[in-house]
């Protein structure tokens, strides 16, 4: 009240951000824009791992208490928007805009690539694998390969970059593939998108959780912005459809590990014949960071006005 304030924003996860906003929009009126970048449920497995019923109906009610309040929800995906229109058949569709996660092409451009394994087919996954993301059929097509391809044995290396969790290391040991595969910790951004540079293929696990189709990880423009061909176990939805129109790669369901397992050996091939080049770089103007938050500035300044 004192500083004059002209809109609220908060954003989440955390969902709490959220609530804050609407008590204050109560309390001063001031204009405020709630931005989504996960439904509020979007992962129960970390928000309600024990799946109790009252805390489920207790998350829809705060939702679409903050979706009621606010005068604009900002989500990060269409599927998302369709999501909760469809949850909440009341909301204005209006009220609901659509800003993606993004990249911002300095960040990679005059970075050299930095080989972990100069002789290996290195295929690299960055950020938190989640337990209830591993997809073992992934892993189980790698088995598969080593298994038969003596070649594929002596020249296949996975780099996992960040936090693995205990489930998914445990899949790695049962399939008895720690051999092939190479833990690093989180490294400072510039050398994560050197270390994703110098891979031959970057490997983007969605899973096939409840609302997987609506996820458009940040994770993903990362990969887009190192240029290197991507491996997407995703469903349909909004990861398999940039994948797709950019041809950026590969985009298999979860579950098909026959379909993984002929991509994996399909990228192999090319990269022994050398043909594993890099993405050129197609007009994705509308992921930069810049255009995103020149977005968010319009729509702030309408809902002020207004």
């Amino acid at each position: 009240e004192s500083e004059k304030i002209d809109a609220l924003y908060t954003t989440a996860p955390p969902n709490s951000l959220h609530l804050i906003g609407k008590r204050l929009h109560r309390k001063t009126g001031v204009p405020w824009l709630a931005d989504f970048r996960d439904l509020w449920n979007q992962y129960p497995e970390s928000y309600n791992p024990f799946r109790l019923r009252w805390k489920a109906r207790l998350d829809d009610r705060f939702e679409k208490g903050v979706l009621e309040a606010c005068q604009r929800a900002i989500v990060v995906s269409e599927t998302m928007k369709q999501e909760l229109l469809t949850k909440y058949p009341d909301l204005p569709e209006e009220r609901i805009l659509v800003i993606t996660n993004g990249f911002d092409p300095d960040d990679a451009r005059n970075l050299q690539p930095k080989r972990l394994f100069p002789q290996k087919f290195t295929v690299t996954h960055s950020g938190t694998l989640f337990a209830w993301r591993k997809t073992p059929e992934f892993f189980e097509a790698i088995r598969a390969l080593v298994d038969t391809n003596p070649e594929f044995s002596r020249d296949f290396q996975l780099v996992l970059i960040g936090i693995v969790h205990a489930a998914v290391q445990e899949e790695i040991r049962r399939l008895q593939l720690e051999h092939w595969v190479h833990l690093l910790p989180y490294r400072p951004y510039p050398e994560m998108m050197q270390v994703l540079k110098g891979s031959d293929v970057l490997l983007l696990i969605v899973g096939n959780q409840p609302h997987a189709g609506n996820v458009l990880t940040l994770k993903l423009f990362d990969y887009m912005n190192a240029g290197r061909p991507i491996l997407a176990v995703a469903p349909e939805g909004e990861v398999c459809r940039i994948v797709q129109k950019f041809q950026r790669g590969s985009v298999v369901l979860p579950g098909d590990g026959s379909g993984i397992k002929a991509a994996v050996e399909r990228y192999y091939q090319d990269w022994k014949m050398n043909g594993l080049h890099e993405k050129s770089v197609q007009d994705l103007s509308a992921y930069y960071r810049r255009n995103l938050t020149q977005k968010l500035a319009d729509i702030l300044d309408e809902t002020v006005k207004e």
